[in-house]
């Protein structure tokens, strides 16, 4: 069953979370730029034990760090044990350039491989406001 809805506003509150655990495919996808990635959809994830099928579309506003191969196995691989097909695309977008630590593609990359996952790229570009 495939369900599709397009929103103007993430509004995650309506749903029925009771019947998330049950889940096993799920699809995302958020084109505007969000903020609420932490607070709101890294819970929802969470309560989706059984999916074996999850896929990610997130352009995230003020975010101080990067969603790299750690963060995704520490905050939302390790909750679901029946994955098999994940795929995503995440971009980080901040003001302020000072607040990330500069790391390469290679970087983020090593972070993927380093929890066993050889089969995603990265690309790491920084975009400062006054080169615009």
């Amino acid at each position: 069953m495939n369900f599709a809805r397009k929103q103007e506003k993430l509004q995650l509150n309506n749903l029925s979370i009771n019947k998330l655990p049950n889940l096993k495919c799920f699809s995302l996808k958020c084109y505007p730029e969000i903020n609420e990635y932490d607070n709101k959809i890294l819970p929802l994830l969470r309560r989706m034990s059984y999916l074996e099928k999850l896929t990610l579309y997130f352009r995230i506003e003020n975010r101080d760090r990067f969603i790299d191969g750690t963060h995704l196995q520490n905050e939302i691989l390790v909750d679901m044990p029946r994955l098999h097909s994940f795929n995503f695309y995440f971009s980080t977008h901040h003001n302020s350039a000072d607040l990330f630590h500069h790391v390469s593609s290679q970087d983020i990359q090593r972070t993927f491989t380093n929890i066993g996952q050889q089969h995603v790229t990265s690309i790491v570009n920084y975009i400062y406001a006054d080169h615009v």
